[in-house]
């Protein structure tokens, strides 16, 4: 077998393996027997037939790409409005501005009267 027929056959294998243990780990949180069943039909077609391997593969995968655009597009806009808009509503509402956005004065520069001691530069960062 070549290498990438090697590599198509490990990801049919993985993909499959993945199922049937994401079906028993399902099973043992929510104890639905056909948990049960579906992951021993989908090891054995894999196990037993090419052909079904490749579907299951196929359908995992489209499946995959579902979950990785609801996790782009939905999961990641609730965590912006939930957290981060709340966040810089109450800094707006505050009026801080720590990264000096808003240009006050001439010069940008912070004037600090600090003698370096030895201490100091344990740890610099």
């Amino acid at each position: 077998m070549s290498e990438q027929n090697n590599n198509i056959h490990n990801s049919k294998t993985e993909s499959i393996l993945g199922i049937v243990i994401g079906f028993l780990i399902l099973f043992l949180i929510f104890d639905q027997r056909w948990m049960i069943f579906v992951s021993l039909i989908v090891g054995l077609a894999g196990l037993f037939s090419t052909f079904l391997a490749q579907y299951i593969d196929w359908a995992w995968m489209k499946f995959v790409r579902i979950l990785g655009w609801i996790n782009s597009r939905i999961l990641l806009s609730l965590v912006f409005f939930v957290v981060l808009l709340p966040l810089a509503l109450l800094s707006r509402l505050f009026k801080k501005d720590p990264l000096m956005l808003k240009k006050r004065t001439d010069s940008y520069f912070k004037e600090r009267n600090h003698t370096f001691t030895p201490k100091d530069l344990e740890h610099p960062w």
